[in-house]
């Protein structure tokens, strides 16, 4: 499998050549490289990538910045049918300037989280994956997503019980930000980046341009501290009954 991605921040021509004998391999590597390179092109143009849940509540834009298991596309998925609820994404939605843009991958889960949210496996498709667990994918309906708006609410998340949402400074947002956006920290380019030399230039220019991007989020947006627990359900409630008090 081979293609050509430009990327605007080198303004050169990236050629991926991929070859694997087990064809889910070469699958899961050839989406990993494309996210790669898309994801530089994206930040070339400003476009920066948040490891978050991105969603429009009632013409709000919101931000859920959640642990790694946190549950984003649990939460998500508990939402998928709500006709106030339209997603961004579930995994990393884009920012510039203050206002968010969809990038929806389809919707991925574990197969337990999806029995144990009561969801139809009917509607869902296997993703494996070398390193980890497969994965079952759904895809979002043209109508479920959302057109960019700017970010106004921030959740940042933490294990905790009892569960709760309660308002936070905005240094908890930025906090949030640095590892999740600006160090891009569960995103798909970071790896790759490191195993190119002559992209060092071009990965500083990006966190100083990411940075600005988390601190004009912070101005502009409320902070919440989201306390997770370990009930997909539970969250759901407590999500729920903070997103209709807003």
């Amino acid at each position: 499998m081979d293609g050509d991605v430009w990327t605007e921040s080198s303004k050169e021509k990236r050629r991926f050549e991929i070859s694997h004998p087990d064809k889910n391999e070469l699958l899961e590597i050839s989406f990993m490289a494309f996210l790669s390179a898309v994801g530089e092109a994206l930040d070339g143009r400003g476009y920066h990538r948040v490891h978050a849940l991105g969603f429009e509540y009632k013409g709000m834009g919101l931000l859920a910045v959640l642990p790694q298991g946190g549950g984003k596309s649990a939460l998500a998925a508990l939402k998928k049918k709500d006709p106030s609820f339209r997603i961004f994404s579930d995994e990393n939605p884009l920012v510039k300037d203050g206002v968010m843009y969809p990038y929806p991958h389809s919707l991925a889960l574990h197969e337990k989280v999806v029995r144990g949210l009561d969801l139809d496996f009917k509607e869902g498709y296997l993703f494996s994956r070398k390193n980890y667990s497969p994965k079952l994918r759904f895809p979002w309906a043209s109508s479920q997503i959302a057109k960019p708006i700017p970010v106004s609410v921030v959740l940042c998340g933490e294990r905790s019980t009892p569960h709760q949402i309660r308002p936070c400074h905005g240094i908890q947002t930025i906090k949030a930000l640095s590892s999740s956006m600006v160090l891009g920290l569960g995103l798909a380019q970071m790896k790759e980046y490191m195993l190119r030399i002559s992209s060092i230039h071009t990965l500083s220019k990006i966190a100083s341009m990411r940075a600005r991007e988390a601190f004009r989020i912070a101005r502009q947006s409320k902070s919440y501290s989201y306390g997770i627990g370990y009930d997909a359900k539970k969250n759901d409630q407590v999500f729920t009954e903070f997103l209709d008090s807003l």
